[in-house]
C-alpha cells in the first residue's frame, strides 16, 4: 500500500502573505499534495528576531487555514520557545508519522545556502526534498530533480517543482508595513487588521 504523502512547509511567516499561499495552492493543485502542514518557527538560527509575535504570527496562520482544508497547523517549533532546526522537525514528523513519508518544502534561495543548516543530510537521508522555484535563482542545476509522480515522497529524494515564482518576501512585506503602505496586494484582507495591531 503507497503511503500518504504529508509535505512540512516550514518558516518564519513573519507574517504569512499571498506568496505563500500560492505556493501552498500551487503544490496542493500541481503534486497532488492533499495534506500540507504549516510548521512556523519560534526562532530562526539564520534570521533576527521575528518581526511579530509568536501569538500575531499564529493569529495570521489561522486566517489562512481557513479557506484551504487540506492545510493543517503544527505549533512544535512555536512550542519550543527556542532556536528551531529543521532536521529535528522532520526527525518528530518522522517518528510521529510513521505509516507516511515525509516531504520537506525548501525554498531554492534556501536549497543554494543548505551548507548552512544544521544537519542537512539528515533531511536529504530521512525525508523528501521539494526544492520550490524563487525569482532571480539559477534553476538551471535543480532541473536534473523533475518530478516523478511513481516514486514522489520517498525518502532520499529530490524534487524540483517551479512553482509561482512570485517575486514577494516577508521582508518586502514587513517593509510595507513599516512604511504604513497598502497591503492589499500582499496580504490577504483578513491578515491585515492584525499586522496593523501589532
Amino acid at each position: 500500500m503507497k503511503k500518504e504523502n504529508i509535505l512540512l512547509y516550514g518558516g518564519s511567516f513573519d507574517p504569512i502573505h499571498l506568496g505563500h499561499e500560492e505556493v501552498i495552492k500551487s503544490v496542493h493543485k500541481e503534486l497532488n499534495l492533499n495534506r500540507i502542514i504549516l510548521v512556523p518557527n519560534y526562532q530562526s538560527p539564520l534570521k533576527d528576531k521575528a518581526f511579530l509575535s509568536p501569538i500575531d504570527r499564529l493569529l495570521c496562520i489561522d486566517q489562512v487555514l481557513k479557506r484551504y482544508p487540506y492545510l493543517e497547523l503544527s505549533t512544535y517549533e512555536i512550542k519550543k520557545e527556542a532556536i528551531s532546526y529543521s532536521y529535528e522537525t522532520v526527525k518528530f514528523f518522522i517518528e510521529s508519522y510513521v505509516n507516511s513519508n515525509i516531504i520537506f518544502l525548501i525554498g531554492a534561495d534556501n536549497w543554494e545556502n543548505r551548507s548552512k543548516w544544521k544537519n542537512f543530510d539528515f533531511i536529504l537521508r530521512k525525508s523528501h526534498v521539494l526544492i520550490v522555484g524563487r525569482p532571480g535563482v539559477n534553476i538551471e542545476q535543480l532541473n536534473k530533480y523533475p518530478y516523478e509522480p511513481k516514486s514522489f515522497g520517498e525518502p532520499g529524494g529530490i524534487t524540483y517543482f517551479e512553482g509561482p515564482m512570485i517575486d514577494m518576501s516577508s521582508t518586502q512585506v514587513k517593509e510595507i508595513i513599516i512604511q504604513d503602505m497598502n497591503l492589499s496586494n500582499v496580504l490577504h484582507p483578513d491578515i491585515i487588521p492584525i499586522v496593523k495591531n501589532r
